[in-house]
């Protein structure tokens, strides 16, 4: 898996208690959700420790008659143990550019197929959530986003943007390696957006948090919020946005 590759939105930090009207609380609009998750194998992040640790996982299996949900382990066996002891986890994925959380309460270690799993309660409720705002998209792994970042003191650090909106950025990279510092303006980045050019911007460090992947190499991972950007700057941001969109349209239609 490299630092390319797609990652669940990021956890939803302040709104959820505000967005009753995004949660689903229908068990069969639930069970198709999840089954979904599961037929396309979507990949999926399961958050410890206040949000601050995860690890990439799987629906394995969803177990309607007996009210469960199998999840793949990781391949790393302390951040298995870690979630194991978790008095509460947030699991969230994602299907066709919108955000799926749900809170689990408490999880098990079990054998499925032979291998690690872990077996949780069905979710009663869920959060489906897709406003323009949290947009974001996801980058392709043919022509990957890179963000060069100044860093005060040393060489600059270039970094894997995993996903892009007129907002902000998601961005990922080796533990030791990303060590940005939260709320901390970096000035003068740059994204190269192919087939549309370099842009520079300011980026904002909103949150940050390690991942274990499935290789099981640990890596940082950082949201940024896009502060004091030129008009100029926004409108190929969009252009490059609006392109990979479309881009996507038509690779789903042949």
């Amino acid at each position: 898996m490299s630092i390319s590759d797609p990652i669940p939105l990021k956890f939803e930090l302040s709104s959820v208690a505000d967005d009753s009207q995004y949660h689903i609380h229908s068990r069969t609009e639930i069970l198709s959700i999840l089954r979904r998750l599961l037929e396309r194998n979507e990949q999926a992040a399961l958050y410890y420790d206040e949000g601050n640790h995860a690890i990439l996982t799987l629906v394995l299996e969803v177990r309607a008659s007996q009210d469960q949900l199998v999840l793949d382990c990781s391949a790393n066996e302390p951040s298995n143990r870690h979630v194991e002891l978790s008095n509460k986890l947030v699991f969230i994925s994602s299907l066709d550019n919108v955000k799926i959380q749900f809170v689990i309460p408490h999880i098990q270690r079990i054998e499925f197929e032979g291998k690690c799993a872990f077996v949780v309660t069905l979710p009663s409720s869920l959060l489906r959530l897709q406003r323009r705002e949290y947009y974001r998209l996801t980058t392709p792994n043919l022509k990957p986003l890179t963000c060069t970042i100044p860093m005060p003191g040393r060489e600059h650090t270039e970094v894997s943007i995993i996903n892009i909106s007129a907002g902000g950025v998601a961005i990922i990279g080796y533990k030791g390696e990303l060590n940005l510092l939260l709320n901390e303006v970096y000035h003068n980045c740059v994204i190269t957006l192919p087939d549309v050019g370099a842009v520079h911007v300011n980026i904002q460090v909103k949150a940050t948090f390690d991942i274990t992947m499935k290789n099981n190499v640990v890596k940082k991972r950082a949201g940024c919020k896009f502060v004091d950007m030129a008009g100029h700057t926004q409108t190929l941001i969009q252009r490059y946005i609006m392109k990979l969109e479309l881009d996507r349209k038509a690779s789903l239609k042949s």
